[in-house]
């Protein structure tokens, strides 16, 4: 999987959208507890 393609899913699943700013500046901006239950909820929605 490249670089780019995962980034764009990780925005996807902590963002609900495809395009936006760094996806740096957001995981930093919404903080680590905020990201890891938005992915637990996305993983939870997969299964």
């Amino acid at each position: 999987m490249k670089l780019k393609s995962s980034s764009n899913r990780c925005r996807l699943v902590v963002t609900g959208k495809t395009s936006g700013p760094s996806l740096y500046h957001l995981l930093q901006a919404l903080g680590k507890e905020r990201v890891l239950a938005r992915i637990e909820k996305a993983l939870a929605v997969m299964r």
